[in-house]
């Protein structure tokens, strides 16, 4: 009895077990990104890149019981833009534009990440989804020149509310990829994300951005620093 009570006594004692990937994480993120506006009209160009910021929540759902597979989600505030010209002609007035977009939205990613353990070293991670967001604000800087029968007028906008010229809704694919690791129980997330845009960020009747009849179609594309910590 004494025997077996030294040698439990002796035995040594089992490190703590590093943190896994295993289970429910709720974290924070804090994401730079470079965003930009696509268009395949042929009256409509892309003009230049704006740098923004995506923070707020997110989470990782396990699916499974190993840890390899985890549905990523969360509610973000992202910060987008991007510029873009236009030269039409209409009713005999030519009407060329300059602008550059500041697009605020509440962003709802929904995910497939895939991921490795991070008990051992960083954790190689890829993700695959889609990323659903409601526009909370958009305000614009540029000009529009007008010309009818040799005469042009110019019409400037200075950070001007164009929320109502923006549709509500917008809805982007997202892939991403990069790595995990465990430092003192946190586990940091580190990797690139690119949205690419399929809904039109406009609205159908953006008077203010598109002086026409004709629906015109703008997209949104993003590429981030993905930077998150989850506890």
């Amino acid at each position: 009895m004494s025997i077996n009570l030294l040698a439990q006594v002796a035995a040594p004692v089992a490190p703590a077990s590093p943190a896994t990937n295993t289970g429910f994480r709720l974290g924070l993120k804090l994401s730079p990104n470079v965003a930009w506006i696509r268009t395949d009209e042929k009256e409509l160009e892309s003009d230049g890149t704006r740098v923004g910021i995506s923070w707020g929540l997110v989470c990782d759902l396990p699916v499974g019981g190993q840890g390899k597979y985890a549905l990523h989600t969360g509610l973000l505030y992202n910060s987008i833009g991007g510029g873009f010209t236009s030269d039409f002609e209409a009713a005999g007035v030519r009407t060329t534009t300059e602008y550059d977009l500041k697009l605020n939205y509440l962003e709802i990613p929904v995910s497939l990440k895939l991921r490795g353990a991070v008990n051992d070293g960083p954790g190689f991670y890829g993700l695959i989804g889609m990323t659903g967001a409601v526009n909370l604000k958009a305000r614009a800087d540029g000009e529009a020149s007008f010309t009818t029968g040799g005469t042009t007028t110019t019409t400037m906008l200075e950070d001007e509310n164009v929320t109502d010229d923006i549709a509500a809704l917008k809805l982007a694919f997202q892939v991403g990829a990069g790595l995990e690791f465990d430092l003192s129980g946190l586990i940091f997330m580190a990797g690139v994300t690119y949205n690419n845009g399929l809904t039109n960020i406009l609205d159908g009747d953006a008077k203010k951005l598109i002086d026409e009849d004709d629906n015109k179609k703008l997209l949104a594309d993003q590429l981030e620093l993905t930077l998150a910590v989850f506890f």
